[in-house]
C-alpha cells in the first residue's frame, strides 16, 4: 500500500511539470476556436502567420522544458533531443487538429495549411535553441541539483 502511494505521489509530480504547457495549449485552443464574430479585430498589427509561429514556439518550448524536467525526475538524463522531437510532434499534431476543428466546426473560421506551416516554423525554431542550450549545459545547471 505504501509503494502504491509513493508511485501515485511521484506520478503527480511528473504531471505537474506539464501544467504550464497544458494551460498554454488551452489558451491556444480557446482563442483558435472562438467564433470569428467574437475575435478582437485590429488589436494586433502583427501578421497572423507571425502570431502562429510565436504561439507554437512557446508551446514547444514549454513542452521541451517539461519533458527535460520530467526526465530528470525519473533519472533519465541525456534525453534532451528526444524531448525536443516528442514536443515538436505534439505541438505539430495539436496545430493540425486545431486547423481541422476550425474547418469542420461552423464558427466562421476556416482551416489553413499556411497556418500549419507557420506553426511548424515556430516549432522548428526551438531546435537550434535546444541544441545551443544543451551544448552550454544550461539545462544541467537549471535542473540537476547535486
Amino acid at each position: 500500500m505504501l509503494l502504491i502511494k509513493h508511485k501515485l505521489k511521484r506520478s503527480k509530480k511528473y504531471f505537474i511539470v506539464f501544467i504550464p504547457a497544458l494551460i498554454w495549449a488551452g489558451i491556444i485552443a480557446f482563442m483558435s476556436l472562438l467564433p470569428s464574430t467574437k475575435l478582437p479585430l485590429n488589436v494586433l498589427v502583427v501578421p497572423d502567420k507571425i502570431i502562429h509561429s510565436i504561439i507554437y514556439f512557446v508551446l514547444t518550448q514549454l513542452l521541451v522544458l517539461a519533458f527535460i524536467y520530467r526526465n530528470k525526475l525519473i533519472n533519465k538524463e541525456g534525453l534532451i533531443l528526444n524531448s525536443f522531437f516528442i514536443s515538436a510532434l505534439i505541438s505539430l499534431m495539436f496545430g493540425i487538429l486545431i486547423e481541422i476543428a476550425q474547418e469542420k466546426m461552423n464558427i466562421g473560421r476556416s482551416g489553413d495549411w499556411k497556418d500549419v506551416l507557420a506553426n511548424l516554423f515556430g516549432i522548428v525554431i526551438v531546435y537550434p535553441i535546444v541544441i545551443m542550450v544543451h551544448k552550454t549545459n544550461i539545462f544541467k545547471k537549471l535542473f540537476i541539483h547535486k
